[in-house]
């Protein structure tokens, strides 16, 4: 299979050419959601600007793909979507910025066709920034070299000001994604995530959380997944890994509150996800399913 470029600004260009002086990014490059043949890269930038990504397979000629702005009202962040990549093939990326190299150049590793090969998954949780600003268990995490790092939920903490305020919510996530122990683990291997209630807003949260929606804009924004929820509800989701299938189930938005009696009517996940999990898993062919 081929790459299958989006061209940017009238023309391709080719690893290695020179680049010229470019703003640097306030965190990523992330490899969000990655399959057999097509991927997303993530990054934050310092000011509006065009973010692309250029890629190259060994030797071959190189393609860009983009663009996607840094968007002030989304705490300028941006992804670009890679398409036409070829199952379980190494590649060399660059970001740019406006045209410019930024940074250095990473490698990513495409999965396995669904339902075939092995993998490596990695998970882990409850990451409280906050609280030391060198995290060394990232690079061994990274050193490991796993396929995909699964973040299950409580991905950033935010305090109780935090949850009643959405500018508050944004700057929690905005310092915990610049840490630099992520730097490596983010750039270099697959990264999707689900939020638990400390990345969802308050302790314990359910759906009863008044700013709910703010925090789904702010989970979307910072997480490269496949796809968020449905409807506008909830950010659960499903994604085809090799040989696995991975459903990240959301136990907050529909979630009954603990103080309800309980009940055949309480419950964790909701009547729309429920049914969404129960058809997906019947409709899953993979020979594993998480």
């Amino acid at each position: 299979m081929s790459l299958r470029p989006v061209v940017v600004a009238g023309f391709i260009a080719l690893m290695g050419a020179p680049s010229v002086r470019a703003q640097e990014l306030a965190a990523g490059p992330m490899i969000g959601a990655l399959d057999h043949e097509t991927g997303k890269i993530w990054a934050q930038g310092t000011a509006p600007a065009d973010l692309s990504v250029r890629i190259r397979k060994g030797d071959a000629p190189a393609v860009t793909f983009g663009t996607s702005r840094f968007d002030p009202t989304q705490d300028l962040v941006a992804t670009v979507e890679l398409s036409g990549l070829e199952p379980r093939t190494t590649y060399t990326y660059e970001v740019l910025v406006d045209g410019a190299v930024v940074g250095d150049a990473h490698t990513l590793r495409t999965l396995p066709k669904p339902g075939t090969g092995t993998l490596r998954l990695a998970l882990g949780s409850c990451l409280k920034a906050s609280h030391a600003k060198e995290q060394p268990i990232f690079d061994v995490i990274a050193k490991a070299k796993p396929d995909v790092f699964v973040w299950p939920g409580d991905n950033c903490y935010f305090a109780h000001v935090d949850a009643a305020d959405p500018k508050k919510l944004w700057a929690r996530m905005r310092m915990t994604r610049a840490l630099p122990s992520l730097k490596t683990l983010l750039a270099t291997v697959s990264n999707v995530a689900q939020w638990d209630d400390h990345d969802y807003g308050n302790n314990n949260g359910n759906k009863t959380y008044r700013r709910k929606q703010h925090s789904r804009k702010v989970f979307s924004a910072y997480w490269a997944n496949r796809s968020y929820g449905a409807d506008g509800e909830g950010i659960y989701s499903k994604l085809s890994l090799g040989p696995l299938d991975l459903f990240l189930c959301d136990d907050r938005w529909f979630r009954d509150p603990n103080k309800d009696a309980d009940g055949p009517k309480k419950g964790i996940l909701g009547p729309k996800q429920r049914e969404w999990l129960i058809q997906s898993l019947a409709a899953s062919t993979a020979p594993i399913k998480i």
